[in-house]
């Protein structure tokens, strides 16, 4: 698979470099306005920003903060929306270029507008997996040592009991989860075609997760291997749309 998702990079964009560029370009643009705005509105705010500032001269380095704080919120703000929409117009240009077809550069953009919302929601759904993952990595882990010793046990009341604990999960599940960053990088590698999953199928964040799961098993360590080269031959190569083969 990996050695594949290179081969689909170089052939994508040999053959739509430019269209990926002007996707690009166009997003580019869209950030170099609002950056524009944002400093404009800041240079003409600058005298009523310095008499805020200076009327408590004890608070002056909270109220920078506090305002440094609201204009880095807005900044994200007003980017996001451009950075997600430009990203899902690659991928649906990269997409379409593989299996064949023309690329239509304004549609694909206007797409990756219209699905913005769910869109968004998925990005944040699968960084939201991938940080709470990471963080309750140590935890995982000793929960699968506990159940390996439990398990364990079990085995040894089976041979008594053959229907004992019937509903105790089986001995692997834990040994995958005592692993250290092993349930993380499942976790992640579903997470990571979760994007390319809702803006390809097109799918909510729920059936994006879904179909990123299905997906991504069997074929975890190549999928994060290979998104870090062209998360969208990745997910092209993976079947994520609907468990569908690649064409």
């Amino acid at each position: 698979m990996f050695p594949e998702a290179l081969a689909d990079v170089g052939r994508a964009y040999r053959s739509h470099w430019w269209r990926v560029a002007l996707v690009q370009f166009i997003a580019l643009l869209g950030l170099t306005a609002v950056l524009a705005f944002c400093a404009l509105f800041v240079q003409s705010s600058i005298p009523d920003l310095m008499a805020y500032l200076s009327t408590d001269l004890g608070q002056l380095e909270s109220r920078a903060i506090g305002l440094a704080s609201i204009l880095t919120f807005v900044l994200a703000i007003l980017s996001i929306p451009l950075v997600v929409a430009g990203s899902a117009a690659t991928a649906s240009v990269t997409d379409l270029g593989l299996a064949g077809r023309r690329p239509r550069i304004w549609r694909s953009v206007g797409r990756g507008f219209a699905r913005l919302l769910p869109i968004v929601g998925t990005v944040g759904i699968a960084f939201l997996l991938i940080v709470v993952s990471l963080v309750l990595t140590p935890l995982i882990s000793v929960v699968g040592l506990a159940g390996l010793a439990v398990s364990g046990v079990i085995a040894l009341v089976r041979r008594r009991r053959a229907d004992a604990a019937s509903r105790w999960p089986d001995w692997r599940t834990f040994g995958f989860a005592a692993i250290p960053f092993a349930w993380f990088g499942r976790v992640t590698a579903t997470a990571m075609l979760m994007f390319p999953a809702a803006v390809l199928e097109p799918a909510n964040p729920a059936a994006a997760y879904r179909a990123a799961d299905r997906a991504a098993t069997g074929r975890r360590l190549p999928i994060l291997a290979a998104m870090t080269i062209a998360p969208p031959c990745a997910e092209r190569r993976s079947g994520a749309r609907a468990g569908r083969p690649s064409a």
